[in-house]
């Protein structure tokens, strides 16, 4: 195991400045209210003009890392530390896993197996060396799975099970996405009759759903624009967006996503076709898992994620990948469990010796090589291609913060900016920022000419929202963000616009 996670600890050595920082968006969200809460503020999200209260993302994570903003204030030599913080949860979130593997009735060495291939997954990796949550959340919701199985073991004290409830609770103030743990939680133990420890764990997860909720419900903003709808509120940006026609819309968009994800998980290259499929396996597997050693916690907690996801949308910077990663233990134990089924199956299918032992030979050397390949690939991502996007991200960065500092040392203090990474911009320069919000709804029509209509009312979309600036990334992907602006010339030459400042990749505009 020490072996394996060499890798990742080296893309995290490599990688120990996170020039990768606010390329989910969320993170850069994440660190900006950590500072605040570091600072006194409270619990707000800095980088917008009115800093509201953060209704969105539950606090617990922030409240971590707002501990290294504590031992050191200085913006950026304090990301090191963070990413040492963020890459230990790595080694945890492993041992965890192969205590649930085992729990899952796998072998020890078929559990091993699987902790290495989870050490090597590029998914992982990534989220080890970021400031999500994936990995914090993914550590609480695998510790609460194994104390609810011990709970659940005769002659177990009450006390385990309302650990199992707190440490479910930890979860939710991570990510709402533990919120199938209140049903999933007790309904584990009623199923085994066990009535008591379902009201224990029942008991002490409950006081942190309904306190988070009763706190989001008396600091919400009070404006219902579109925009600070997207940074403070889930549900009401969803009914913003979505009605009840679309719901079969977001139920099949969802559910090839979600399968793509899945295989997504396994297959680092590979079509859309083939990842489903390997999404459809992983799934038999899981299942047929349930039918051989019966249902546990970790299964019940997956269907009702998934039954969250397929009516929820998706915006511009989130991944069905990102979504489905809580449950990647599970599914890697079902994908797993279907090749052992397959090679059990070919053994007894073969009548004859000479040709049994052929054929086996053919399938094990089959799937020994193709586990051969999906490492390699894995390795090839992890040594060579995430390092390689942290050297150009550096690059990147080094050309943005000789914008930045610009905009620190030529613009007021009180200059508002539209800019894609907007709790960048703000960490560097004090300014506060926002960013770009197209509708997830259009995203799911596909309606590239709406889209592109709204980018031509930028200039609009600013004064709405008394933003002065536009900070323009041209190192941006076309497509994605902000970068759409320079694809579609929306911003030069513009009687809108005014270029103040313009570097090898970025521009400034002031609205007019």
């Amino acid at each position: 195991m020490l072996l394996v996670l060499a890798p990742a600890a080296y893309f995290a050595w490599n990688a120990r400045d996170m020039p990768q920082l606010d390329g989910f968006h969320d993170d850069g969200i994440y660190w900006v209210c950590a500072k605040s809460l570091a600072q006194g503020s409270g619990y707000r999200i800095l980088s917008l003009p009115d800093q509201p209260y953060q209704t969105k993302y539950p606090p617990l994570y922030p409240l971590l890392l707002s501990v290294i903003w504590r031992v050191n204030p200085s913006f950026p030599d304090n990301l090191p530390l963070a990413t040492l913080v963020s890459w230990l949860m790595l080694p945890l979130y492993l041992v965890l896993a192969r205590r649930v593997f085992l729990d899952l009735g796998l072998g020890p060495a078929h559990a091993l197996v699987l902790c290495v291939l989870l050490a090597l997954n590029p998914y992982v990796v990534l989220y080890s060396v970021s400031l999500m949550s994936e990995l914090m959340f993914s550590c609480l919701l695998l510790g609460c799975l194994w104390l609810a199985r011990r709970a659940g073991e005769p002659g177990s004290p009450g006390w385990v099970a309302a650990l199992a409830g707190a440490v479910a609770a930890a979860a939710y103030l991570t990510r709402n996405a533990a919120l199938p743990l209140l049903v999933s939680g007790p309904l584990y133990y009623l199923l085994r009759k066990q009535y008591a420890r379902a009201a224990l764990f029942f008991g002490a997860m409950l006081p942190a759903v309904a306190g988070w909720n009763l706190w989001v419900r008396a600091h919400l903003p009070a404006s219902r624009d579109f925009v600070t709808l997207y940074y403070t509120d889930y549900l009401g940006f969803h009914l913003a967006n979505f009605t009840w026609r679309d719901l079969p819309l977001l139920l099949s968009k969802n559910l090839s996503g979600v399968l793509e994800g899945i295989g997504g998980l396994f297959l680092v290259f590979g079509g859309k076709l083939l990842l489903q499929i390997v999404g459809v396996v992983a799934i038999l597997g899981t299942l047929r898992m349930v039918r051989r050693s019966g249902v546990s916690q970790y299964h019940l907690f997956a269907a009702g994620h998934v039954l969250l996801l397929l009516p929820w949308h998706l915006g511009l910077y989130d991944q069905y990948l990102r979504l489905v990663l809580p449950i990647l233990p599970l599914l890697l134990a079902g994908l797993s469990s279907e090749f052992r089924r397959g090679a059990v199956q070919v053994h007894a299918w073969l009548k004859s010796a000479a040709w049994r032992r052929v054929l086996l030979a053919c399938v094990l050397s089959g799937g020994l090589g193709f586990i051969g390949v999906v490492g390699t690939l894995s390795m090839f991502v992890t040594l060579y291609q995430f390092p390689g996007f942290s050297n150009r991200n550096r690059v990147l960065l080094a050309n943005n913060r000789a914008a930045y500092r610009w905009i620190a040392e030529n613009l007021p203090r009180d200059s508002t900016f539209l800019a894609a990474a907007d709790p960048l911009l703000y960490l560097y320069t004090g300014r506060p920022a926002c960013h770009f919000v197209v509708p997830p709804r259009l995203i799911y029509l596909d309606d590239q000419a709406k889209i592109s209509e709204l980018y031509r009312k930028v200039a609009e979309y600013g004064r709405a929202r008394r933003l002065s600036y536009v900070f323009l990334n041209v190192g941006e992907e076309p497509g994605s963000g902000l970068g759409l602006f320079a694809g579609q010339g929306v911003v030069a030459p513009s009687p809108d616009f005014h270029l103040l400042h313009q570097t090898q990749t970025t521009r400034i505009y002031r609205i007019n």
